[in-house]
């Protein structure tokens, strides 16, 4: 279950780096994965403020919604993955959602 929750993150990982308007805060070497919304914005404060919008709009839609962490001052979502009931498709409907 474990290698299986890896592999999830991993999954994430790439639909985050393919998607343009998404943006890996850090490194996601086994189950934790950090990102935010980036869209066209390069204002930090209004990133910030978007994403933590973006994360109580998460909550209030989806079964396994992120937490959060600031990294280096910029507010992001927070998967950590120890669920073995999460399907691949939930990563993609997350990604999508954001």
């Amino acid at each position: 279950m474990v290698a299986q929750n890896v592999e999830q993150v991993q999954y994430l990982k790439s639909i985050v780096i393919e998607n343009r308007l998404l943006e890996l805060t850090a490194p996601a070497l086994l189950n934790l994965l950090c990102f935010r919304y980036k869209g066209n914005l390069n204002d930090e404060e209004k990133l910030n403020a978007l994403n933590k919008e973006l994360l109580f709009q998460l909550h209030e839609s989806i079964v396994a919604p992120p937490s959060y962490t600031i990294l280096k001052g910029k507010y992001s979502l927070r998967v950590a993955n120890c669920n073995h009931r999460i399907a691949m498709n939930d990563f993609k409907i997350l990604a999508d959602d954001c």
